[in-house]
């Protein structure tokens, strides 16, 4: 049952039709019997393209039903489309709790089904119906819903109230490994904040070999919990990629998306709608515009900004007039809170690697250095050339997780050191000047003498 047009326009969604005829020719690829299906009323619970589909029938214990379920696998494989692999009964679970099956791995042949109260899981052949594993052991994180369990990559990740992911190995059901319950990186501890310790955590998106978590609520109150956050973990290791401030949409936070290399959230601390993902960066770089000396030292200087969409919006172009420095994967997270969510400037933010490299005037390539722009996004590199002639520089930014690589040019000229100027000894008089010259040097003597003895005695008379 879904809205769907059947007008002129049948692709149109139209909130006012929730029903189609699903047994014209136009809506279905092929149409095959099932003839050894029980009879009765079944349901669809799961179904991979090509492989098998899986119907149930009964209830494995829940809402006051306790009768039990019949389980079948019908093939989907064109060779064997529509026959009945098996069909098990299987009663209903024990000590009245709430059983359901909330995934499956076709690939691996298994379904899985997790019981609400005690939150254990148990593992069940897609081959044959038979049990498999579990159930495993009973975890404290309490989570309202059932079916929080996804499975991905052979796995099984399971997370909720209690604030901690566990992963298990979905063919084995042993538990691999969790994330929240650790130290620095690893921990959803939330003080006083929740009545539970720690911040409920939620899957939202598995993709790109990542688990995509979010922090939300049932039934918010107002406000909401304070410093929340997203996180992003390996989805084999567990280890904390990234985390962002935010608050999370829906009851369990499925309401986020990744596509693209991208992922897309809806934040409701600020209603607004954020794209996390590997952006564009900008190089720029500058060497002296006069030539230089061989022998003296030059700087070579730039910088490495982000350019994403998101830094050419009305308020981050307001706040960073001549752009926004591009940061290293280590300071991303505080950075785009302090870029995007008004937070404060975090003072231990480091920029990203340059490369300098040179084309001297023999036509050689060579890299002469490397340097780290800084919080301003600037970069600067000493260098002393070793030849005389016109140099190329090119400045460059390998790239990272945040950011695609970008470089840039410039050049620069070094002229051959200049000849110091030598200084000319001072010529000797001829002997007959010499004489004439020392001769004048005495009669003046003389003569001041004379004078000086003249105006002692011109004072002394009465």
């Amino acid at each position: 049952m879904w809205s769907y047009s059947t007008g002129v326009t049948p692709n149109v969604i139209n909130s006012t039709i929730n029903m189609i005829n699903a047994s014209t020719p136009n809506r279905y690829d092929w149409n095959v019997s099932i003839p050894s299906l029980p009879s009765g009323s079944w349901s669809i619970s799961r179904a991979s393209l090509n492989n098998v589909m899986l119907l149930t029938q009964g209830s494995l214990g829940d809402k006051g039903s306790w009768t039990g379920a019949n389980i079948t696998a019908v093939s989907l494989k064109p060779e064997t489309r529509g026959n009945v692999t098996w069909t098990k009964n299987y009663a209903a679970a024990p000590g009245n709790v709430s059983r359901a099956i909330v995934e499956w791995d076709p690939l691996n042949a298994v379904f899985i089904t997790q019981d609400k109260e005690t939150l254990v899981m148990d593992g069940w052949s897609l081959s044959d119906g038979s049990h498999i594993w579990g159930p495993t052991t009973p975890t404290n994180d309490y989570t309202y819903f059932r079916q929080t369990a996804h499975v991905a990559y052979g796995k099984i990740y399971f997370a909720g109230y209690g604030g901690v992911l566990y992963c298990y190995d979905d063919k084995t059901g042993d538990l691999l490994w969790t994330y929240g319950n650790g130290g620095l990186g690893n921990s959803t501890f939330s003080g006083m904040e929740t009545a539970w310790g720690n911040y409920p955590l939620f899957v939202d998106v598995i993709a790109d070999g990542k688990v995509y978590l979010a922090t939300t609520e049932h039934s918010p109150n107002s406000p909401y919990y304070k410093d929340t956050l997203y996180r992003c973990v390996n989805a084999t290791t567990g280890e904390e990629i990234w985390t962002l401030m935010g608050w999370g949409t829906g009851m369990d936070a499925a309401g986020d998306i990744e596509a693209d290399g991208f992922f897309v959230f809806l934040n409701c601390y600020d209603m607004k709608v954020y794209t996390v993902g590997k952006g564009p960066s900008e190089l720029t770089v500058e060497a002296p515009l006069s030539s230089v000396d061989l022998g003296r030292s030059i700087i070579i200087r730039g910088t490495v900004m982000d350019i994403a969409a998101g830094t050419k919006q009305d308020e981050q172009a307001a706040r960073f007039p001549k752009g926004v420095p591009a940061m290293s994967d280590a300071s991303q997270g505080a950075w785009m809170e302090y870029v995007y969510m008004q937070k404060p400037k975090p003072a231990d933010a480091t920029g990203v690697p340059v490369s300098i490299n040179v084309v001297d005037a023999n036509g050689n390539y060579r890299n002469i250095g490397t340097t780290t722009s800084d919080s301003n996004g600037m970069f600067s590199f000493t260098w002393k050339p070793d030849i005389e002639g016109t140099y190329w520089v090119i400045a460059t930014f390998a790239g990272s997780e945040s950011y695609w690589p970008s470089q840039a040019e410039s050049t620069f000229v070094v002229d051959p050191v200049a000849p110091t100027p030598t200084q000319q000894p001072a010529t000797a008089l001829p002997p007959t000047e010499m004489y004439i010259t020392i001769a004048t040097i005495a009669i003046i003597v003389a003569i001041a003498i004379v004078g000086v003895v003249l105006l002692i005695a011109v004072r002394k008379r009465p």
